[in-house]
Formats: C-alpha cells, structure tokens, sequence
C-alpha cells in the first residue's frame, strides 16, 4: 500500500545491488554494458545522485563484464564492490575472466 507506481531509474542496467550503511546513505550498483553507482541520501529513494561509471564498456561498446555485482557494508562509511571484468590481464599480460573488488567510501 506504500509504494509509488514504477519509475525508470536509468536506460541500461540489469540485476541491480542495494544496500543502506549506517550513515543513512543507500548505494545501488548496476550494469550493462560497464559497471555504474549511484548513491542516495534521501530516505525516501526518490532522489538520487549522478551515475557515477565504476567500469566503461569497452572501447567497441561491447559487454565486458556481466555486471552481476554486489555490495557489501564494511562500516558506516564504507561498502565492498564485487564484479567481474571479461578482460583482465594476468601477470603475464594474457587477458582474463576474473573477479575484482573494491571499496566504495562516502563522504557525507
């Protein structure tokens, strides 16, 4: 009974991540093609940030990730970023499926 009719939150994405820190702010990350975050402070999640790219598409605009990710809360200000990356290169330079992380902190 409480929620508003369906709204497009952005043209591309699929199977987005959500999660809310402790600071009140709510981060969602999605994709395809690349990888992008946005993050909300308003508790109601009707106004958002920019897209921020944590991942362009490659230069050919192909899928170079299959942008499944996840985030997981650290502490109040910070979450952990998981997604793959189609082409990563190994230590000898030869690319590679693999899966990469990284911290997201917010600085509110």
């Amino acid at each position: 009974k409480t929620w508003s009719d369906p709204e497009v939150f952005d043209s591309l994405g699929v199977w987005p991540a959500i999660i809310t820190l402790n600071n009140g702010v709510t981060l969602t990350t999605y994709g395809r093609p690349g990888i992008y975050l946005r993050a909300t402070a308003d508790p109601s999640g009707i106004e958002w940030g920019d897209r921020y790219e944590i991942m362009a598409p490659n230069a050919s605009g192909l899928t170079n990730t299959c942008a499944y990710t996840d985030l997981i809360a650290l502490d109040d200000n910070t979450a952990y970023l998981i997604y793959s990356d189609f082409y990563y290169p190994d230590d000898e330079g030869k690319k590679r499926k693999t899966i990469l992380g990284r911290k997201i902190t917010v600085h509110i």
